[in-house]
């Protein structure tokens, strides 16, 4: 089983508010890139970043009975769910991050009930449902033959691991159940089409709010995701210009005019129908109808 390499792991502190009283956390990872100077491995396993405390301060806060953080990762999203869950289910591909996790876990919230499960989105829950489902899952989306980290890419080609969450995650919900996820999706025309396909694709229809926060062109993706990983040109020109060229190569055959970036949020109804669907853009900070309740919502640190 894969372990952390020791002294070139990380330690980070985070904390959160419960109620009046707060968490102190201690957060395993690997070090970023900007800290060793080199892109990351294959296996990097992502500490505490901005796309993990956005999607830690939009989620809901209402105490539950199981909750599901899907790619876990360093285990940051289930860290808060303890606060709120009786039972924690986590789940990753990469044995690397569940055994940051387990250190993630046994430094914070020892007495926390986690159960960590590799596997890939949803099959290592197959049959089972959740009052809450959460995660910050692998989106990126990678051409064939740029680099790939196990850390942002799922496997799967294009933006279909948001895809499948929206329509497979429903069947995971119990009545009341929500799923709240970050994602990038595939622009041509209007940005809403992906979404709208999906969610018509699911077979339990489902209560939706998608946000979208920010588009980016296939220039402004393929350097934001190469420099996310370490891979500059000033370091290695030639990686560099080699990648970003698969990027734009790639995207303008798929005839991909824009890459969206958002979050969602699906309810499983508790009876009857759906109610909502809201597919909306904004820019900057979330608005404040998705935050938790006053007092509930995470700290940064």
């Amino acid at each position: 089983m894969a372990t952390p390499r020791g002294p070139s792991s990380s330690l980070s502190p985070h904390a959160a508010a419960n109620g009046d009283a707060q968490a102190d956390w201690w957060v395993a990872s690997d070090p970023r890139e900007a800290l060793t100077g080199r892109a990351v491995a294959e296996d990097h396993v992502l500490g505490v970043g901005g796309a993990s405390t956005m999607l830690a301060s939009i989620t809901l806060r209402t105490p539950v009975g199981r909750v599901l953080d899907l790619g876990t990762g360093c285990g940051i999203q289930a860290l808060h769910a303890s606060l709120h869950a009786g039972e924690v289910v986590a789940t990753d591909i990469s044995q690397r991050a569940l055994a940051y996790a387990r250190l993630t876990h046994a430094l914070s919230v020892p007495d926390a009930r986690w159960d960590l499960r590799e596997g890939s989105l949803l099959e290592p829950v197959e049959g089972e449902a959740f009052d809450l489902i959460v995660s910050n899952p692998p989106f990126v989306i990678t051409p064939p033959g740029a680099p790939r980290f196990e850390y942002r890419d799922g496997g799967l080609e294009g933006d279909e691991v948001v895809g499948t969450l929206v329509r497979e995650v429903g069947a995971h919900l119990n009545p009341g159940g929500v799923a709240q996820f970050l994602g990038n999706w595939e622009i041509r025309g209007a940005w809403t089409e992906r979404l709208e396909q999906w969610l018509s694709e699911s077979p339990v229809p489902l209560d939706a709010w998608v946000i979208q926060r920010d588009a980016l062109d296939a220039a402004e993706y393929a350097e934001t995701w190469l420099r996310d990983a370490g891979i500059t040109p000033e370091r290695d020109a030639a990686r560099f210009r080699a990648a970003y060229e698969q990027y734009l190569r790639a995207f303008d055959a798929a005839g991909i005019e824009a890459i969206g970036f958002g979050a969602v949020l699906l309810r499983r109804p508790m009876h009857g129908s759906p109610t909502l669907k809201r597919l909306e853009e904004h820019e900057g900070q979330a608005p404040d109808a998705a935050r938790p309740a006053p007092g509930r919502e995470p700290r940064r640190t």
